[in-house]
């Protein structure tokens, strides 16, 4: 065998650097100092191979998933120069938007797009003073935003030189005409957004110190949308004595905290600040990681910020610009272009209907995507929230209390506690979100005895559901009444099957309004209220049953629709639990006063079924436990189905593509 020293001195020199970088992790204890690469190494390709540039980089991009560039020519001054003068511009530019936040911090953005690294899209002021927009702060951004598109091109031309995928594409156009073949292509054939971001929190009339560090997250942890992020270290700013300008001011402008790769967390040292941050985002595991060895795969950089409280007269200013994957690029994971996918999410969002959690979903996307809330609005439960005559920024000043985004027991929400019942209020609360109380696990006795306890002899069509196929759906007709069973191979909180809504105007299309017969396992009032929310749970206590009910069509925390539907029409309803499996049998022509098409010429009936089997929360369900169906009772047969499972074999399911990747997003039924 051969010997190749220049390969074999490469490899040495790569380990040592791995070692000495993940050494400068531990050394520093709660002190994470950032990578560098001077902007000079970065753009000399003729001597980037075998390099220590190359070697740093690609440890980097490895480990942690962050470097920064230093050095670079012009830079300290534009950002600086430019910062301040997006602050100042912010005040005043009506296309501004401003985003509350569940500690009370608020955000003010304004914000453009880079198409690629070849052209920039004009910021979006909206109306604005010119003394304030000035035509210098302009140019100077211009500048500023060109300097980071050519640092940009560079980063990208080395990514791709360093780990060059060889076999097949990262992605492909939507019509698979074309490929993107690495982070080059991908980051000059999309748009990017970018962001000036302007952040406040000054301390409530409760709060009497300035300048304390916050134990709540601003932003929590979360990797970024997209391929990479590039951003420039934060600053605090105040108004200067001049009108009209503003300075900067030394002080804690903000603790960023990454999770490194043995799950720590830590906050990082910018150093001076004056360098150009590249972070990957979680697109590195959406279409990079599957493509390529696991020695080549790189780590997408969780990360957080928290706010410090400071006077009125001073914020904390930031950029940034996330590069996103080209919009007609196909999603694999979801059969639908990127763009699609990021449209379904923004309407969603702004409509108030917020966002799923499913594979795939991004709870953060609304703050990434540079979407921001109106101003009468905010970010609450994956939502813009309206704010009402009672409760806004000022109405809680006024009580010497801050608008956060609460639950019924006045916890406050963050984007990683998920599903609940949450709404802007005024509050001096800190508490976090407590735990659900959880359905306990079966016993390891049950065996495969699911099979027996569906009984589908008694049957003439079933369909199985669910990502694990655990939920079983089975219906006959006798005479004008339909027969119809659904079985869960466990212990379930809730099963509910029924007619899914046609309504366009509701936030969760296919669910506000739906009628339904709802089973629900209730064993214990403790773990319930019958007047108000408890410390228990925000879940009214119904008591096991099967009744009717019609989902609201505004509002979907379950206390807004338990009331069950009178005249019941179900004959010899129950549901039964036992130690392993649950179930629910009921015999109707009518669901809540609605009733089943069963006539000649119109026998197409269109369904919406869920199951909860975590919590005793009935309002919950589960990713994968949840969708639509069609049967055509002529002959008793399943038209076609719109779920996150896969259809068996011999049902004639027609599987939505479309449908079932935008179940991940509208995270909808009985939520």
């Amino acid at each position: 065998m051969d010997f190749n020293f220049d390969k074999c001195a490469y490899l040495c020199l790569w380990i040592c650097i791995a070692v000495l970088l993940l050494s400068n992790c531990l050394a520093y204890g709660n002190e994470f100092i950032l990578p560098t690469i001077s902007y000079e190494s970065l753009v000399n390709s003729g001597n980037f191979e075998y390099s220590v540039t190359q070697t740093i980089l690609k440890s980097a991009m490895q480990t942690q998933g962050i470097v920064a560039i230093s050095d670079i020519p012009e830079f300290a001054k534009l950002r600086k120069d430019v910062l301040l003068g997006s602050y100042v511009c912010a005040k005043k530019a009506s296309a501004a938007r401003t985003t509350v936040f569940g500690d009370g911090t608020s955000r003010r953005t304004i914000a453009s797009i880079a198409k690629g690294t070849s052209s920039l899209d004009d910021i979006q002021f909206g109306d604005f003073e010119d003394d304030a927009c000035s035509e210098g702060f302009r140019n100077q951004a211009t500048t500023f935003r060109n300097l980071v598109s050519n640092v940009a091109q560079a980063f990208a031309e080395r990514m791709s030189e360093t780990f060059n995928i060889e076999h097949e594409p990262l992605l492909w156009e939507f019509d698979h005409k074309r490929s993107y073949n690495s982070f080059k292509d991908i980051v000059e054939n999309a748009d990017h957004l970018e962001h000036f971001h302007t952040y406040y929190r000054p301390p409530s009339v409760s709060e009497t110190t300035v300048g304390g560090a916050s134990d709540t997250s601003t932003i929590d942890l979360h990797a970024d949308q997209g391929l990479f992020i590039a951003f420039v270290p934060s600053f605090l700013v105040e108004d200067s004595d001049m009108d009209g300008f503003a300075k900067v001011i030394p002080g804690d402008s903000g603790k960023f905290y990454l999770e490194l790769l043995d799950k720590t967390q830590t906050a990082v040292d910018f150093g001076s600040g004056d360098v150009l941050v590249f972070m990957l985002g979680d697109g590195v595991d959406q279409y990079f990681n599957t493509k390529v060895p696991q020695d080549q795969q790189l780590r997408s950089a969780p990360h957080g910020m928290t706010m410090p409280k400071h006077s009125e007269t001073q914020a904390r200013v930031w950029y940034g610009r996330m590069f996103l994957p080209p919009a007609n690029a196909l999603s694999e994971a979801h059969g639908v272009s990127f763009a699609q996918l990021r449209q379904k999410m923004i309407e969603e969002v702004q409509s108030g209907g917020g966002v799923g959690t499913g594979l795939g979903c991004s709870r953060m996307l609304l703050e990434q995507e540079g979407l921001q809330c109106a101003d009468n609005q905010m970010y609450c439960w994956m939502r813009c929230m309206d704010y009402t005559e009672d409760v806004h920024e000022q109405a809680c000043a006024d009580q010497g209390k801050d608008l956060k985004c609460v639950s019924q027991r006045d916890e406050i929400w963050k984007p990683a506690d998920s599903h609940g019942d949450y709404n802007p209020m005024c509050t001096d609360s800190n508490a976090n979100v407590t735990v659900e109380p959880s359905i306990p696990p079966r016993p390891n006795t049950c065996g495969p005895g699911f099979e027996a306890f569906v009984g589908s002899g008694n049957y003439t069509n079933s369909q199985t559901f669910g990502f694990a196929q655990d939920t079983v759906i089975l219906w006959k007709v006798v005479g004008d009444k339909i027969h119809i069973k659904m079985a869960y191979n466990g212990i379930a909180g809730y099963l509910a099957v029924g007619f899914r809504s046609w309504d366009n105007n509701v936030s969760h299309k296919g669910m506000n309004g739906a009628h339904i017969v709802h089973g629900v396992y209730d064993p214990d009032p403790l773990m319930g209220w019958t007047t108000e929310p408890t410390w228990r749970s925000p879940a009214p206590f119904v008591g096991t049953s099967v009744q009717e009910r019609i989902i609201d069509h505004d509002e979907s925390a379950f206390r807004h629709w338990m009331a069950a539907f009178t005249p019941a029409s179900l004959e010899d309803s129950s549901i039964e639990v036992t130690d392993c499996y649950t179930s629910m049998t009921f015999i109707t022509d009518t669901i809540a006063g609605q009733k089943f098409n069963m006539t000649d010429g119109n026998t197409t009936n269109h369904m919406i079924y869920a199951v909860h089997k975590d919590t005793w929360v009935k309002g919950y369900h589960g990713y994968g436990n949840r969708g639509f169906f069609t049967i055509d009772l002529t002959n008793s047969t399943l038209v076609e189905v719109s779920t996150p499972a896969p259809a068996s074999a011999n049902s004639g399911v027609q599987v939505f593509s479309m449908s079932a990747a935008l179940l991940c997003f509208v995270g909808m039924i009985f939520m």
